[in-house]
């Protein structure tokens, strides 16, 4: 009998042609031992893309669409937090109550390519732990992340995990109510800098088990030996479409070989201009500035009954 492997993405028109790359890239090491089941949650994905994604089933191999508009607009939350919901980033926290047939799941970033079965991934054992994360990179080799994440949340840089890989024991996530605490944490804290990964941190810090840094590499990373990269996750600057000398970008143009977007994402990273570029450094300095601005702030994040035990997720 076939093992049925979940996977989530989360995704919004401006990622669809990253996430044909992702898909691309687990179809092509998929197993026929194996299902897979992809779900992609989002808000506003046209048609004329839901096509274009749908062109990626195979016999084993499904995808399906999740809508979360009328989720989100249910929420007892000002107009501001709930467009910042509507971000890509935080789909992933409506997964458990959403998808309730599953108990386990792998969720990822659009960003990312797999050079691995994804059900390796899915088979590591989480041992009561509400997820599975690797260490996030940015606040080990970025001081003022790491500053800030010690300082502001209370959370070791080491330990500080990176939430676009994730491998999700959905029981353990029902229980702990994750929007039912994110509607309370919203009305009192932003997230501006680290946004999703803060509100996860937080709430999970005594109840993740790290992952091998093989299945997130992230491409400010690339001092990894590239042959043992399990999985591959492109952040901040590192994008493959906007930057020809992307760190690790050759992954992601392997498996962009092929697709009927193709054209499509070498026209991209052909015209993307030098004031293109100085918008993205611009918008990066926005988020360091707003960290350092954090970091002289007193710690605000600091909050009672935020840590989950394993053998008790609820949030308070």
């Amino acid at each position: 009998m076939n093992k049925l492997i979940p996977v989530i993405y989360a995704c919004d028109n401006s990622l669809v042609n990253y996430l044909m790359v992702s898909i691309n890239s687990l179809v092509a090491n998929s197993s026929e031992n194996n299902k897979y089941r992809i779900h992609i949650l989002n808000t506003d994905i046209s048609k004329e893309n839901k096509k274009k994604l749908l062109e990626l089933n195979r016999d084993n191999v499904s995808i399906k669409f999740t809508d979360l508009r009328d989720v989100i607009a249910s929420l007892k939350l000002s107009k501001e937090a709930k467009e910042r919901l509507e971000k890509p980033n935080y789909f992933k926290l409506f997964a458990p109550e959403i998808l309730v047939k599953y108990e386990k799941a792998v969720y990822l970033e659009a960003a990312t390519v797999v050079n691995s079965d994804i059900a390796e991934l899915f088979k590591i054992e989480l041992e009561g732990k509400a997820l599975a994360a690797a260490p996030e990179q940015i606040t080990i080799k970025k001081n003022v992340y790491g500053t800030y994440v010690e300082k502001q949340l209370g959370i070791n840089r080491d330990r500080f995990f990176n939430t676009g890989v994730l491998v999700l024991d959905m029981n353990v996530l029902r229980e702990a109510e994750l929007i039912k605490a994110l509607e309370k944490k919203l009305k009192k804290h932003a997230f501006e800098v680290l946004q999703d990964e803060e509100f996860l941190n937080i709430c999970f810090k005594n109840s993740v088990k790290y992952l091998s840094t093989e299945w997130n590499v992230e491409a400010i990373n690339a001092s990894l030996d590239a042959k043992k990269a399990k999985l591959v996750q492109y952040v901040m600057l590192t994008n493959p479409l906007h930057y020809k000398d992307c760190p690790l970008g050759d992954f992601f143009w392997r498996y962009a070989k092929g697709l009927s977007v193709f054209d499509i994402l070498k026209a991209e990273l052909d015209g993307y201009t030098a004031m293109d570029k100085a918008a993205d450094k611009n918008m990066r300095f926005a988020v360091l500035e707003t960290a350092i601005r954090e970091i002289e702030r007193e710690m605000q994040y600091m909050l009672e009954n935020v840590a989950v035990k394993a053998e008790n997720p609820k949030i308070a």
